[in-house]
């Protein structure tokens, strides 16, 4: 999603002539579902300090508003110091990697690409590119974000992994950065966080994109699924869970999908298949609810089978 620079000016002064203030101006006060101008200054006067903001995103975000909220904060940026844009960024990690994905519709981007494309144009204002670079090497090391910042670090890569054209870093901080993630993906996997990770399959695709050599993935997915439970643990950490707003929707519709596609990319079915088998006779109130359903996808989707023929076999 990209926005001309009359477009985000227009946005940002809240004129008549940007179609997302339009409507504003032939109601009394904020629609419902809107932001208004206060709220975004909560942003700006909160901006160096991440915590607070990501009390205030997760607030939107029970409200059903986060999605428009982060249509708007692109307008913020230029208010932001060097400290607030930082600041700022650190919380859009965070908070990336606790936010289900939402999709507003076909012809909008989902939440996740927002703030992806967000981060992106507010370190694009750090001037100091050894700064900019300095800080989100520091966000990987340490920082609690795994799947939003190897995001971020992808964005600035082509499909084909050369360095993009509108990178914010050279080859080889790239280099550095993807090294970097490739170490920090590691560590979760050998700590036994990476199976719970958000969208574990677009951080298995880095990964294996990352390194020339893939004895330490295939590892992590043989130890994965071992037994039975471990792989019903496998098998849900494909399944993600997606919302969505179209015009007229009063409250948000909420999806559930098992990224089949990866799944088969990185183990075999057939193998899979004759690990979990033995859980379609047990008792399925031992299982959570996403686990059940992991289970019904799996053998519904991956084998083309009904979940309902299968557990009475």
């Amino acid at each position: 999603m990209s926005f001309s620079r009359d477009v985000i000016a227009w946005r940002k002064e809240r004129r008549i002539c940007s179609e997302d203030v339009f409507d504003i101006y032939f109601v009394l006060g904020t629609p419902k579902g809107e932001v208004s101008q206060s709220e975004l200054q909560q942003f700006i006067n909160s901006a160096n300090q991440p915590d607070e903001i990501i009390i205030l995103l997760k607030d939107y975000e029970k409200n059903g508003k986060i999605s428009r909220l982060l249509d708007w904060l692109d307008s913020i940026l230029d208010e932001l110091g060097d400290d607030g844009i930082f600041g700022f960024c650190q919380a859009l990690m965070k908070f990336g990697d606790d936010l289900p994905r939402i999709s507003k519709g076909i012809s909008n981007a989902d939440t996740d690409t927002q703030i992806a494309l967000l981060i992106f144009r507010a370190l694009k204002k750090i001037q100091k590119h050894e700064d900019r670079f300095q800080w989100t090497l520091e966000q990987i090391k340490d920082g609690p974000s795994l799947f939003t910042i190897t995001q971020f670090v992808s964005w600035n890569l082509d499909e084909d992994g050369t360095v993009s054209s509108s990178a914010l870093f050279n080859e080889n901080q790239l280099d550095i950065l993807k090294k970097t993630c490739v170490e920090k993906i590691e560590t979760f996997a050998s700590q036994g966080k990476l199976i719970k990770t958000k969208d574990i399959s677009y951080i298995l695709n880095r990964w294996k994109e990352w390194v020339s050599d893939e004895k330490k993935i295939l590892e992590f997915v043989d130890n994965s699924i071992k037994t039975p439970k471990s792989a019903l643990e496998f098998i849900t950490s494909f399944v993600w869970e997606s919302s969505s707003y179209t015009f007229g929707d009063h409250v948000e519709k909420r999806n559930w999908a098992l990224d089949s596609k990866s799944l088969k990319a990185f183990v075999n079915i057939d193998k899979l298949t004759k690990i979990v088998s033995p859980l379609l006779e047990k008792d399925e109130t031992k299982f959570s609810d996403k686990q059940q359903l992991a289970l019904k996808l799996y053998f519904e989707d991956v084998n083309k089978r009904e979940f309902s023929e299968n557990k009475g076999s």
